[in-house]
């Protein structure tokens, strides 16, 4: 769940999300595919 807040109050905003898997501070596997979504008001 995205709780930042929009860029611009009360204008839709593109947003790109991408997953990673960290075991403490260690990255493992590869990063996700990148998904592209439109955040609204």
């Amino acid at each position: 769940m995205d709780t930042h807040p929009l860029a611009v109050a009360g204008k839709p905003e593109a947003r790109e999300y991408q997953t990673r898997y960290l075991d403490g501070d260690e990255e493992i596997g590869l990063p996700s595919d990148i998904v592209k979504a439109v955040a609204r008001p």
